[in-house]
């Protein structure tokens, strides 16, 4: 008998063929699934060059600060707050600031980012390049601008990716000071790296062109930088893509003065450099006989122009008021003298934060009607005719810097008529005592009432053998 054929069980076929489609399904939706992944979330080595741009971001936004806050230890006689100039040049060597291109007072500029001079390693980006910079005129070191303290303003802003709205600069003292840029890989741009000029092999690149790393959105590029003095100078931070893939942080002078005050000697410091000034000019003006020790007027509180140093000029019989530059109403003899002309080492402070200070002087050292014969000899005395200070007599004159403005008190100093008020800077007895009209006010450097206040005092009074000395307030 013969064999039977197989039959063929087409139903089971069908079913295998079934579940076979179902996995290829299953197989094309994971694929599917995991390309979307892949679009929506970097892959591990995009991530991990995005870790090594941030990363390198912050540490050179960290090194700007400290620069900044620590620029008056580095450079004897002046304030903290400047940045250094960009490197534009190269060589001699790569990574140093380069101060002779740093164009005009005022003027923003553009450059690779001064690792040398920051003292740190040359920074690079996840694709290995090394970082741009920019700097707002006002805050870089050379050519100074002419007053830097907390309410210097910076000149540049920073748009978001669509360029229009702004991420740094929605009000003027909400601009950057500063500017970091990750340029990321070339995008078309011909990067040269073939200068003959140096004489040794760059740690970055020989190429100082920014267009040829950095790129635009629309009318903002980040390439350029504005050369009209004072102007405002805008960059992006857009959003990657074929044409655009820098990456930047900036710096506020609100990082950089928030890193300032967290130095516990930076106020002690700037109200001693004006105390010690003092007391060199009383010592040592030619104009006045030797023996002379009477100190100058105050300047009035109100002035026109609080940037101009000669608006800061002594009125006669005023016991307190800001410190002041010309003193013709004290030195009738040579009425155009200036007081900071006698102490180099000290006068950038009051230079830079002259609206900040403020004097009170005793009775029993005012001056005299006219610059004649000695009247007040060695030694010197100071007696029921001088200041206090929490109830400790015998100060000559007290010194006051003036803090922030206290928000508590609805101090302001915008407009420039709010910087005519004294209540806007100073507080508790400080304030009370002004106008000083009997020159022996009891001055306040602790508030017994837990009120707000944070002047900081340096005192003048009677040192070693009868003259007077700069001195910490008892």
């Amino acid at each position: 008998m013969r064999d039977r054929e197989p039959r063929v069980r087409f139903g089971s076929s069908s079913r295998d063929r079934g579940i076979a489609l179902l996995t290829l399904l299953a197989v094309v939706a994971l694929g599917a699934a995991l390309a979307l992944i892949a679009i929506v979330n970097p892959r591990p080595s995009d991530l991990k060059r995005e870790e090594v741009t941030n990363r390198a971001l912050a540490r050179a936004k960290e090194a700007l600060i400290a620069y900044a806050a620590t620029y008056s230890d580095a450079h004897p006689g002046e304030v903290p707050g400047y940045l250094p100039c960009p490197d534009q040049a190269g060589g001699n060597p790569e990574g140093v600031a380069d101060a002779a291109l740093c164009g005009a007072k005022d003027v923003t500029v553009i450059g690779r980012l001064p690792w040398r001079t920051l003292g740190v390693e040359p920074l690079r980006d996840g694709a290995g390049e090394c970082f741009w910079y920019a700097v707002s005129g006002r805050f870089k070191n050379s050519p100074k601008t002419d007053v830097m303290n907390w309410d210097t303003l910076g000149q540049i802003e920073v748009y978001g990716p669509d360029a229009a709205t702004l991420v740094a600069g929605a009000q003027p003292e909400l601009r950057a000071a500063a500017v970091v840029f990750s340029p990321g890989v070339a995008l078309g741009q011909d990067r040269q790296d073939d200068n003959p000029g140096t004489a040794q092999a760059p740690v970055c690149s020989e190429d100082y062109v920014p267009a040829h790393f950095l790129e635009a959105v629309g009318a903002v590029n980040n390439a350029l930088a504005n050369g009209t003095p004072g102007a405002v100078t805008k960059f992006v931070a857009g959003a990657k893509g074929n044409d655009f893939n820098d990456q930047l942080s900036f710096v506020t002078p609100t990082e950089i003065f928030a890193a300032v005050e967290k130095r516990r000697d930076f106020p002690a410091i700037a109200a001693k450099s004006v105390a010690e000034c003092l007391v060199n000019y009383v010592k040592n003006n030619a104009n006045w006989s030797g023996g002379d020790f009477r100190f100058p007027w105050a300047a009035r509180v109100a002035l026109t122009g609080y940037l101009d140093s000669i608006a800061y000029d002594d009125s006669a019989d005023q016991m307190a008021g800001r410190f002041p530059y010309l003193v013709d109403d004290t030195n009738g003899a040579n009425p155009t003298s200036a007081l900071t002309a006698t102490c180099p080492d000290q006068k950038n402070w009051w230079a830079n934060w002259k609206e900040y200070f403020f004097y009170a002087l005793a009775e029993d050292f005012k001056p005299s009607p006219s610059p004649g014969p000695p009247s007040r000899p060695l030694p010197l005395t100071c007696g029921s005719g001088c200041l206090q200070v929490d109830g400790v007599g015998g100060q000559v004159a007290v010194l006051m810097f003036a803090g922030k403005a206290l928000k508590e008190l609805n101090q302001a100093r915008s407009p420039e008529a709010a910087k005519g008020a004294l209540g806007n800077y100073l507080e508790g007895r400080n304030l009370t005592n002004y106008p000083n009209a009997t020159g022996n006010g009891n001055y306040e450097k602790i508030s017994p009432t837990n009120a707000p206040l944070n002047d900081v005092l340096w005192c003048v009074r009677i040192g070693a053998g009868g003259r007077p000395e700069a001195a910490a307030c008892p």
